[in-house]
């Protein structure tokens, strides 16, 4: 919040003047407190170091921090200041790294259960290991003080970037929205529910990766929570409707709603919801209908607009099972190292003016450059015409010539005297595996039957012309009873899906992909290539509209890292539903 001339108050991220008194700005909806907007970690450019200089009572707690962290910690200056809590930026002196120590009010030692309160939410984050969550290294308690350190996340908040630019393109709205979805969905696993999912908590680090913090009001559905009077925590411009109406719990649907209200910011450019009162914005979340984002953001797509506005479903059970099947459905997929979209997260998280934020907001191609790409000089010599021309012209007489010779028969040898009967030869061996087989039982069926018609027909001129009877034509197999066809039909399509290296295409065949499966295939996708897949079912219990097969093979594919091929066996359990003649993979085990 910022103070104009005049001495009233404004809306850091709008601009707009603020009421005595408000909690958030009219406009905008942003939290204008300092209670909620508890600053976890974040860059602090050398410049800015004076103006984040404490006053007096700051003077005093950062004081009393250096003398209990003396030979520890050596404490460098604040990084910010919400209603709850103080951070500064220090050194980790044994280990060598920066680290954020995050230290309780002392207004609120006094205040009964905020003290544990504020342990809790570093029980509760230290808990939760995962590469998108701030963890947590040590908690500390004295007379005085009660403070926990925790990583020092270089970077912006998505909060400041959304305020320099604005809406933001497609591929980076759903490129943050997968990653924080990833670790909600880690957080729900585990019981854990954030309860205050919004810009301000969500981190862009220099490296391009996500981070989400401040589990300060997160709740373990195991046990009692600790809350406020009226239970309304959180910030009412992000609150689920059930969050709103004060429910006691609150399960992961509740966080998905939240994200649902980040993500149409990201693409809006302003939350669905915007009141002049907090009451207003309550009302709103629990009883009026979001604008639909395609009236704010035309060329959002269709299915992902659909997407979001299910996220936005006032009653839990018709939003989306779980917040991972919400950022899948919203596109959402890992990054590889090399993404042209992970470089610019990365710009972001780097940028120190609001101009750049604005600057590097802007779409960019999907298609990664080549490394160590270098323009090469244009080697003088034969014009590639003069080359080129006539070995054009010797192939295509060639192909001419193959073209009217055609694929000549052998003459049947002439009858000759009867002879004494000779052993049969012995048959050829054979050939060893080729990595062209998958390909040949996959998709190679009208080659197959050209080739035994051609090797019939000749059978039968040879028998013709030596007065013998021709074979009798090699009827076709018959396909197999019962469901198994189809079923290794779509154990093929599967195989076809992870050869493309494409998760929306293996989704289509496999929609119940879980996000775990989606990072380790992700993970693997892109150190391989020239991947071929080859799937077979092993067993199949078949029990009508449900059936469990068992499924081996192997990844066959060239590792980039090596530059070897290599060969991976895989086995797993697989159960299908049936639609109509067709099986549909339900779970991959």
């Amino acid at each position: 919040m910022t103070t104009p001339g005049r001495g009233r108050a404004a809306c850091a991220r709008c601009g707009t003047e603020v009421p005595p008194g408000a909690r958030h700005c009219v406009n905008c909806g942003a939290d204008v407190s300092g209670q909620q907007g508890q600053v976890a970690t974040a860059y602090v450019a050398p410049a800015e170091t004076a103006r984040l200089a404490p006053d007096a009572s700051g003077a005093a707690q950062l004081d009393a921090l250096r003398r209990a962290t003396l030979g520890e910690y050596d404490v460098h200056s604040e990084l910010g200041q919400g209603g709850m809590a103080t951070v500064y930026l220090a050194h980790d002196i044994a280990l060598d790294r920066k680290v954020a120590i995050k230290v309780m009010s002392p207004a609120l030692l006094a205040t009964a259960g905020m003290v544990e309160r504020f342990k809790r939410e570093a029980r509760t984050a230290a808990a939760l290991s995962h590469p998108h969550i701030i963890p947590i290294y040590a908690v500390r308690e004295n007379a005085s003080l009660v403070y926990f350190v925790m990583k020092f996340v270089e970077g912006r908040s998505l909060e400041s970037i959304l305020r320099a630019a604005g809406p933001l393109p497609l591929p980076l709205v759903r490129a943050v929205l997968y990653q924080v979805g990833a670790a909600l969905g880690y957080a729900h696993r585990r019981g854990v529910v954030h309860r205050d999912v919004k810009p301000a908590n969500i981190m862009l680090d220099t490296d391009g990766w996500v981070m989400v913090t401040d589990f300060g009001i997160a709740k373990v559905s195991e046990t009692q929570g600790l809350t406020m009077t009226g239970a309304t925590i959180g910030t009412p411009a992000y609150m689920s409707p059930e969050q709103c109406a004060a429910k006691r719990e609150l399960s992961g649907a509740s966080d998905q709603y939240s994200l649902g209200i980040v993500a149409y910011e990201m693409l809006a450019g302003q939350p669905p919801f915007v009141a002049d009162t907090n009451v207003g914005l309550l009302y709103a979340q629990v009883h009026e209908p979001p604008v639909p984002v395609t009236e704010r953001r035309p060329d959002c797509p269709p299915e992902t607009a659909a997407a979001l506005m299910r996220m936005l479903e006032k009653d839990p059970a018709l939003r989306w099972p779980d917040v991972e099947a919400a950022v899948a459905a919203l596109g959402g997929a890992p990054l590889t190292r090399e993404d042209p979209i992970r470089t610019q997260l990365a710009a972001l998280g780097q940028a120190q003016a609001d101009a750049d934020v604005r600057r590097l907001a802007t779409p960019v191609s999907p298609v990664p450059l080549p490394r160590n790409r270098k323009s090469k000089p244009k080697r003088r010599g034969i014009p590639t015409v003069a080359w080129v021309t006539p070995l054009v012209a010797i192939v295509a007489v060639g192909a001419w010539w193959a073209a009217r010779r055609g694929p000549a028969i052998p003459p049947a040898p002439p009858p000759s005297a009867p002879s004494a009967p000779t052993a049969p030869a012995a048959p050829a061996p054979p050939l060893p595996p080729t990595r062209t087989e998958p390909f040949l039982r996959r998709g190679a069926a009208p080659l197959r039957e050209r080739l035994r018609d051609r090797r019939e027909r000749r059978a039968i001129a040879r028998a013709e012309a030596g007065g013998e009877t021709a074979p009798a034509p090699t009827a076709p197999p018959a396909p197999p009873a019962g469901p198994r066809a189809a079923i290794e039909e779509t154990v093929a399509a599967l195989g076809r899906a992870l050869e493309s290296r494409n998760l929306a295409r293996i989704r289509q065949v496999y929609p119940g992909m879980s996000m775990q499966q989606a990072q380790e295939w992700g993970d693997f996708f892109m150190g391989a290539r020239n991947l071929r897949v080859d799937l077979h079912v092993t067993s199949l219990n078949d029990r009508g509209d449900e059936a469990e097969a068992g499924i081996e093979g192997a990844y066959t594919y060239d590792d980039m890292e090596s530059g070897r091929g290599a060969r991976r066996p895989i086995s797993f359990r697989a159960t299908l539903a049936r639609e109509g003649t067709a099986w549909r993979l339900t779970s991959l085990r």
